[in-house]
This record gives structure tokens, sequence and C-alpha cells, in this order.
């Protein structure tokens, strides 16, 4: 009873050693800051921690002292020299579980899509492609330019984490840039639409079938988006706790997931309220 076709928009069938799977109308939306993984061995590099002040075996935000080593990374990703893929909370799950599910000969996929903000660079071109080759349909969002008042790189650059691994040790710089700037309450609408007005076009686009009973949509999101975007997290909230159908009529059951992230979101209060309200909650991915 399930279609046989994929769902519409930018996300298609990618190669893989097993059989396509078809798309149900099922749903997993994932809402998050998204970022570029740029992963480089750095054995050979002994002086690369002195060199960008940079702890070993340590994770943290970029600063203005990192500033070198982040565009240096995204030099290297550009040139081919250093590993990338989609990266952030929501995105890895939503990765996961399209990678595992893809095993699965016998299961329907739903449709899995990542609404997030990227930069106006390549590394947003090359978050969109690392997501639809890992199964996740990019839904994301770009500043229409730079902010004149902000001359800094990240007032208009895509998230990116910076990964040295080193004596099997993992160190973690991560840029946020325009990640932490994405809003879905609707106050900057129509450029960013209101979270209603993307799920109205989310169900627009579902297709109709002969399958009866509810349709699963999984709304999975990270405290990390959360405390950056409280108001629009709330639009999404109220959404799930309210009767939703397609545009078919079919009716659709809202599922709201979230994943903590990290042990400081959860004292923030916006944090602290949709995981009292959640379906299931998450200590991380």
């Amino acid at each position: 009873s399930l279609p046989s076709s994929i769902g519409s928009g930018s996300f298609g069938l990618f190669d893989c050693p097993y059989e396509p799977i078809r798309v149900a109308q099922a749903m997993l939306v994932g809402v998050d800051q998204v970022l570029l993984d740029i992963v480089a061995d750095v054995d050979d590099d002994p002086g690369i921690f002195e060199r960008y002040k940079v702890k070993q075996n340590s994770q943290c935000l970029a600063e203005a002292i990192h500033v070198p080593l982040v565009k240096d990374f995204v030099a290297k990703a550009a040139a081919g020299e250093a590993r990338t893929s989609a990266g952030g909370v929501v995105s890895n799950s939503l990765r996961g579980a399209a990678w595992w599910l893809r095993r699965q000969k016998a299961a329907a996929r739903p449709r899995m899509v990542m609404l997030g903000m990227v930069g106006l660079d390549a590394a947003a071109s090359r978050l969109r492609q690392e997501l639809t080759t890992g199964g996740v349909e990019p839904l994301l969002d770009q500043p229409a330019r730079a902010d004149s008042s902000d001359s800094s790189p990240a007032s208009s650059s895509s998230g990116v984490c910076c990964c040295l691994l080193a004596n099997k040790e993992r160190t973690m710089v991560t840029e946020l840039g325009v990640s932490k700037t994405l809003n879905l309450d609707g106050k900057l609408a129509p450029q960013f639409p209101s979270w209603d007005v993307r799920m109205d076009s989310l169900k627009a686009s579902c297709k109709d079938d002969t399958a009866t009973g509810p349709l699963p949509w999984v709304i999975v999101t990270s405290g990390f988006y959360i405390q950056a975007d409280a108001s629009g997290m709330s639009a999404a909230q109220a959404w799930c706790s309210k009767p939703q159908a397609t545009a078919a009529g079919r009716k659709i059951a809202p599922v709201l997931v979230m994943s903590v992230a990290a042990e400081w979101c959860t004292g923030l209060p916006a944090v602290k309220a949709v995981a009292k309200a959640a379906d299931f909650t998450f200590a991380n991915e």
C-alpha cells in the first residue's frame, strides 16, 4: 500500500549495495544547527596544536584565535585534503537512521528532511551534498546577503566543525557561523517562513495513497537549537500539540523528540520546558 516512487523535492535514491526501499509518507523532520564536519588526520604534524593554539583532545567553540585554523580547514576541504560529512546532533541522528533503514530490505523508509541555516559559501553546497548522499533532504535557509554591519566571516559563513585526529584522539573546534541564526517563529517572514508555513508545504507535497491510519511525523530537535530560537521551538511544540492532516486529509500523528545535546543546556528554561513536553528525550544523538 506504499507508494513505489520517491518523495518530492530534491531527495533521491542514492547508490548502495541494497535494493531501493520504497518511501512512505511518514516523515522525520530534523531542526538544528547544521554543521559541515571537516576531518583531518594530523599525526604527521605534531606541532599543529601549538601552532593553532588548541589543546589536544578537547572541544570548544571557535574564538578569534581559532580563525586561522577554521580558514585552513575550510581550504583543506575545498582542496580535497580533508574528509567532510554533514554534522550537528540532529543531522547525525537522521543520517544514522537513513544508514540503518536502507539496510533493511523489507522496510519502508520515511521521508527525512533537515531544517537549518547555512551561509553564502562553498561549505553550504558541500553540506547539502553530504546530507543528500546520506539519505536526508536538505531544506536549508540562507541569508540574503552578508550583514553590512558585521564584517566577521561568521556573519555569512556556514557552521563548520574542525576535527583533528591525532594518536586516536579527537580534537574539535566548532565555528557556528550562521547555523545559530535559524528562525522559525515567522517574525522574519517571508524570507524565513514560520514553522506552520513550512509544515504546510511539506503536507502539500505528500502524495495520496490507499493506506489507512495516521501518518507518524517525528520532529527531532536539540538543546542547541532550542536555546538559540526558543520562540521558533515554541511554534513547533504548539504545532505538535494540535490535530494535523495532510492536504489530502490523511491524519498526521506528530511525535516530538529532543536531544539535550550538552550538559550546559540542561539548566536552560527553554530546554527544560521542551524536555518536559517531548514524547522522547535523549541525552545525546
